[in-house]
Parts: C-alpha cells; sequence; structure tokens
C-alpha cells in the first residue's frame, strides 16, 4: 500500500488485534446469515474467525471446541476440520481448477459459525450479542431440554439455564 494514500483515505485507519478482526467477522456474518444474505460471504467470514478463534486458543492454551471435539474423537482438529477448510480453500484459490464448482452446504456454514462463536465465547473479554445470540440459537437447535446445554454454555454467555 502506498504511503501516500489518496486524501479521501488519508485519516481512515484502524488499530486492530486478532480477535477484534474475528469479532467483526461474527458479528458480521452473524447478522447476514439471519438476513438470508448469500452463503460465501457468511461462509467466507465465519472461517476466517474460526481459524482466528482456533489458532489463537491453541497458542494461549484456551481448550476451544475444536480441540475438545477432535480429543472426543480420537482424531486432529486438522481432521475435523478438513471438510471446512477444503471449502475455504476452494473458495478463496482461482488457481486452482478456476472451472470447478463446489456444492456449500448451510449446514456447513453453520458448523463454521458456531465454532467461532462458541470458542470467541470461551476466549474474549467482551462477547458481541451477535455470538451469544447465534451459539444460545444453535443450541436452541440441536437440544431438546437446556438441561442437556454443554456446561461451557451457562459459563461463557452471559445466559444461564440454572
Amino acid at each position: 500500500m502506498s504511503d501516500n494514500p489518496h486524501p479521501a483515505f488519508a485519516e481512515s485507519k484502524i488499530v486492530v488485534t486478532k480477535l477484534d478482526a474475528a469479532e467483526a467477522h461474527i458479528k458480521t456474518a452473524v447478522r447476514l446469515y439471519f438476513e438470508g444474505a448469500h452463503l460465501v460471504p457468511v461462509f467466507t467470514l465465519a472461517n476466517a474467525a474460526r481459524e482466528v478463534v482456533a489458532t489463537v486458543g491453541e497458542k494461549t492454551k484456551i481448550e476451544t471446541v475444536h480441540g475438545a471435539l477432535a480429543s472426543k474423537r480420537g482424531i486432529s482438529t486438522k481432521d475435523l476440520v478438513s471438510d471446512i477448510s477444503g471449502a475455504a480453500g476452494f473458495l478463496k484459490h482461482a488457481d486452482r481448477k478456476a472451472a470447478d464448482a463446489m456444492e456449500l452446504k448451510e449446514e456447513m456454514v453453520a458448523v463454521a459459525l458456531q465454532l467461532a462463536c462458541h470458542d470467541f465465547c470461551k476466549m474474549a473479554q467482551k462477547v458481541p450479542i451477535e455470538a451469544e445470540i447465534y451459539d444460545a440459537w444453535i443450541l436452541a437447535m440441536t437440544i431438546e431440554k437446556a438441561s442437556e446445554a454443554p456446561s461451557s454454555f451457562s459459563r461463557n454467555s452471559g445466559l444461564s439455564f440454572e
């Protein structure tokens, strides 16, 4: 980028951490998802946040859903998210098989977004309402009774089932 930006952009800059970026991705992805937006940008934003949050969790030794699920299944975290990573790679690299197409299922988008939201809730000082709402919505879609909610849910959000 040029050291001499166009005058219209001279004062347009922010300082952002990796978690700040993940938060911005999550907030936008959740809003787009519930607005019924195209799945590609929702997935792209969700996966970018998922990758950042998973890596920050790994580097800071915070147990993530990625790690817990992989451990429970006896596989690596890389294997756990291989389908998600493959889809993300397909969408961002046109130099490989440029004419190919892929099927992007809403379930994969929902999983990527849930992994990002839940893990972000575990490690952030301040959790955006979008992440809490999406995490709660996914739980509502996948459990029959509040007592079946993972114990980590009520500890990591402002919501409680007790």
